[in-house]
């Protein structure tokens, strides 16, 4: 039984090093994606979350307006 419950233990501890090890590489995503955050806001300022997919990323002094753009509309199109 005790040899059992070694390998029990030993199972436990690799599935934890495996998730601390994990937890480690989202940390250090997270603080990297904070850091282009705040990179991207630097760049645009306070218009940084209205930045376009087309513009690569990149800053744009356009700012897009979802609730204006035809082209996103679901369902049918009516014409009168």
């Amino acid at each position: 039984m005790t040899k059992s419950y070694g390998l029990q233990n030993q199972v436990l501890l690799d599935q934890l090093f495996e998730l601390k090890s994990k937890e480690q590489e989202l940390q250090d995503e997270n603080n990297d994606l904070r850091k282009k955050l705040q990179d991207t806001t630097s760049c645009c300022g306070d218009n940084a979350v209205h930045m376009s997919w087309q513009d690569g990323g990149q800053c744009s002094s356009r700012v897009l307006h979802p609730e204006h753009d035809t082209s996103m509309q679901i369902g049918p199109t009516w014409t009168s």
